[in-house]
């Protein structure tokens, strides 16, 4: 089979899988026992489904499938055809879904329920996947050679504000495998358990990842409570899993016994959200020493690792640049600081997207000379270990000093009994801004307790002043605290 000038198309590699790979498991899940030969099958089957839909090279196609098997078809069946993906979340409004196809103006819309959305072709899932199972894979078209052509758009806004995503190649999206196999130490003997949505990027990359390399995927998708995540562990003895912080910190609320699969990883990885020093001491004690902390980004993947090997007096770091990125930490003429000076984070690398789709305004902001700037603050160490500071835009000004939320939310983290945290900045007559703390805690954690930890550890203009009890904080799917959210409750 000759390959050789369609090669940089992600789905040209399930037909090798499919000769040489035949009878790997590709995909499990409760329903579902998938070979790679039945994968390759059924993408194209799909492939054809699309082109019968008018579907071809170039064309935005929206995606907005529940988590299956054929949803991770789908993906390679529009990759194939040199389609350009627009990932959707199936649990958004129907508001939230029409601003993104308003936005974006897809070709056509598959979509798994039977919302009504204008402005777009609405294709039904059902109907779709059934034009494939009537479809013959033998008449499939071929891997288009890619190139540079667009596979993605990867939404990076959650569902506020103007919508955005980075337009990612074929090539970038390969980049992005090779980053997450040498840096994460995949390997194609793998159970990898995607254990969050497939519309999430990190769910969805290391997915598409794992299967490029010829892996096997468990799909476990949420909602789920941590005993069932725990049995469907026992069930499908996954070697590799990847979870957000928040469903780690659901995972930690189990007692030791249960945890017991855990300790069978050979790869656990967290990213999406910070972890704080405390959290990841009882994550490698209780669940396994095998943790990964993977900072990413969805316009440039991964960009550092704390491996395991690692993590002993670099508690606090994310780690030094993933395979073949390049890290700066600059000032605001974006000039590199010295080592242990806080800066903006500015990174580049062969899997880093060079703009984002239909949104000129951001790109100059962002996408700068070939370096990303995730909007991040932080510093690098002599040794290149980096420590994020917090978001260049959550950070305080009180009074004229510069606070970076992290270091406050780590201190009062650390306090036995506080379970989440969040530090905003909110307007102030006299300092401009003051500090206020807002946090899920256990009973009897008191504010004096708060405030007298602070004190103690921090000096005094970074002491919160203010602050709030809730019972939970609002994030979006990636597990990221909405900062915004909080501070417009306050208002």
């Amino acid at each position: 089979m000759d390959l050789q000038s369609n090669s940089q198309n992600i789905a040209a590699i399930l037909d090798i899988h499919a000769e040489t790979r035949r009878n790997h498991p590709a995909i499990l899940s409760e329903d579902t026992v998938w070979s790679y030969a039945d994968l390759a099958n059924r993408v194209k089957a799909q492939a054809s489904a699309l082109n019968q839909n008018g579907i071809g090279c170039g064309d935005l196609v929206g995606l907005c499938m529940r988590d299956c098997a054929e949803h991770l078809a789908a993906m390679f069946a529009l990759a194939r055809i040199g389609a350009i993906m627009l990932p959707m979340d199936i649990r958004w409004s129907k508001e939230e879904k029409q601003r993104f196809i308003n936005h974006f103006q897809p070709k056509i819309l598959i979509i798994e329920d039977h919302t009504k959305i204008e402005n777009v072709r609405a294709l039904k899932s059902e109907t779709y996947l059934s034009q494939a199972e009537e479809a013959n894979p033998k008449l499939a078209p071929n891997p288009i050679n890619a190139d540079d052509l667009p596979l993605l758009i990867s939404l990076s806004s959650g569902t506020t504000g103007r919508p955005k995503g980075p337009a990612i190649t074929h090539q970038q999206m390969i980049n992005r495998f090779i980053n997450q196999t040498v840096s994460l130490s995949f390997d194609w003997y793998d159970r990898f358990m995607v254990a969050t949505p497939l519309y999430f990027g990190g769910g969805r990359t290391f997915a598409l990842s794992y299967l490029y390399l010829g892996g096997t995927i468990v799909l476990f998708p949420p909602p789920y409570k941590p005993e069932e995540l725990v049995n469907a562990m026992k069930q499908f003895q996954p070697s590799s899993l990847f979870l957000v912080p928040t469903l780690l910190r659901r995972m930690l609320s189990l007692r030791d016994r249960d945890l017991k699969p855990f300790s069978k990883l050979r790869v656990l990885i967290s990213s999406g959200a910070p972890i704080f020093a405390e959290e990841c001491a009882e994550i490698c004690t209780r669940l396994t020493p095998n943790f990964f902390e993977y900072y990413a980004s969805t316009e440039g993947g991964g960009i550092t690792v704390l491996a395991p090997n690692e993590r002993p007096g670099h508690q606090t770091s994310v780690g030094r640049p993933a395979f073949q990125v390049e890290i700066q930490v600059v000032n605001s003429d974006h000039q590199p600081v010295a080592a242990g000076e806080v800066g903006k984070i500015r990174y580049r690398g062969p899997g880093v997207a060079d703009g984002f789709f239909k949104d000129e305004d951001p790109n100059s902001e962002s996408f700068r000379e070939g370096w990303f700037y995730p909007g991040d603050l932080g510093e690098l160490d002599d040794e290149g270990f980096l420590s994020l500071r917090g978001r260049s835009k959550d950070m305080i000004i009180r009074g004229g000093a510069n606070i970076y939320p992290v270091e406050v939310e780590q201190t009062i983290s650390e306090i036995k009994g506080v379970r989440d945290v969040a530090v905003v900045g909110v307007p102030d007559k006299e300092m401009g801004e003051e500090i206020m703390a807002v946090l899920v805690a256990d009973h009897g954690i008191t504010e004096r307790l708060i405030l007298e930890n602070c004190s103690n550890r921090l000096a005094s203009y970074k002491v919160p002043r203010r602050i709030k009890f809730i019972n939970e904080l609002p994030r979006n799917s990636s597990g990221k605290i909405l900062k915004s959210a909080i501070v417009e409750s306050l208002s």
